[in-house]
């Protein structure tokens, strides 16, 4: 006892049991996520809330949706291939045909192709007047339709190059897709080296309905052995895409291909008329040949020999599975004789009969409307 203590103090206090031990002789209850070592071999993450406790029957069937989605065509599958051409048909408006651009070429820089007010990626279109959103031309055009899945490409592309019609206005614009350098008729020319241009003219192999056409305002106003020489470029370039083509086009069975050049007025307007209207043709030429007019009929002799060139070249180079046609804008009497609208015989009849001639010796249709 020490001093200055009681014996009440004497007693030890109670001591504080230790804190037991215990030992867990089951796993726990709670799934845990697989280690990094066993990841590979662990089935898929088991969710921490029972589906029962979220209000989810414990059993989910397999979404119908995801198999068709293996297909690439998704709800389309539902419908008969006959049924999805209709939709293709009328996502891709096939019943208008498909043109060349004539605003944003190939030799435009990028920035002038994301400005383009039709096609730049820049442009918005409203898609919805509901919600008022917007997307770019690139989203909402209608060859998106293209890329929504291989096999959804592979279906509306047929029905794209075989239902569809291809329009090649032979306008100004069309310099940016040929080639300055002259063309042989017994040799076809290479294609562009622009990658746009190239891909254009493999793309325009693969229609089978092709139109070319000269507008109005080019007959009217352009120079014709300028315009005529595009033409003849044009339908080289076309026949040698053919050739270039990797694969062959997704054609119908027994259908040939059709061509069909469409010259319009070329020979009622200048300088065909001349004759009749020398006023006019002097101030057409100051125009064009502002140093020096030229001759009427050299202009008509050289734009001629630029048709018979390429009536030449189509029926050298052309195979046996395509139709050309060259349509022009006149009118034949019982006599057999190019009229115009007053019943008497055309100043440039003799120009025409030249180009019948040529078309009937190489096999090449000809027709007037």
């Amino acid at each position: 006892m020490y001093p200055g203590a009681s014996k009440r103090s004497m007693t030890p206090p109670p001591r504080t049991p230790k804190r037991q031990r215990f030992s867990l002789l089951t796993p726990p209850t709670t799934p845990r996520k697989p280690t990094f070592a066993n990841r590979r071999n662990a089935g898929p993450p088991i969710p921490s809330t029972p589906l029962a406790r979220r209000g989810l029957p414990a059993n989910i069937p397999p979404s119908p949706q995801l198999e068709v989605a293996g297909t690439g065509l998704g709800k389309l599958e539902t419908f008969p291939p006959e049924v999805r051409e209709l939709i293709y048909g009328f996502a891709l408006g096939i019943d208008k045909p498909i043109t060349v651009k004539e605003c944003c070429g190939p030799t435009s820089t990028r920035r002038e192709r994301d400005a383009c007010k039709k096609h730049g990626k820049t442009t918005c279109k409203k898609i919805g007047i509901a919600n008022g959103s917007y997307e770019t031309s690139e989203k909402c055009g209608k060859f998106a339709v293209l890329l929504l899945s291989s096999t959804i490409y592979e279906e509306a592309s047929w029905v794209l190059y075989n239902r569809g019609r291809l329009l090649i206005k032979v306008g100004e614009h069309m310099a940016k897709y040929v080639n300055e350098k002259p063309m042989s008729t017994r040799r076809h020319l290479q294609l562009p080296q622009n990658e746009h241009a190239r891909n254009m003219w493999m793309a325009s192999a693969r229609f089978q309905d092709v139109r070319f056409e000269i507008p109005h305002a080019t007959l009217t106003f352009g120079e014709p052995t300028a315009y005529t020489a595009r033409l003849y470029q044009s339908t080289g370039l076309l026949l040698k895409a053919w050739e270039c083509q990797p694969k062959k086009p997704t054609c119908l069975p027994n259908k040939p291909r059709t061509v069909i050049v469409d010259l319009g007025d070329l020979y009622k307007i200048l300088p065909f008329n001349a004759g009749t209207h020398m006023d006019e043709y002097v101030e057409w030429a100051g125009l064009h040949f502002p140093f020096e007019t030229p001759e009427a009929d050299d202009l008509c002799v050289d734009t001629s020999r630029n048709l018979e060139r390429m009536v030449q070249m189509i029926s050298r180079h052309s195979d046996h599975e395509s139709q050309w046609k060259l349509v022009v804008t006149a009118k034949f009497d019982n006599d057999d004789r190019f009229v115009d609208s007053d019943g008497e015989e055309m100043e440039s009849a003799g120009w025409l009969y030249g180009l019948l001639d040529e078309c009937a010796k190489y096999d090449v249709a000809f027709q007037t409307v």
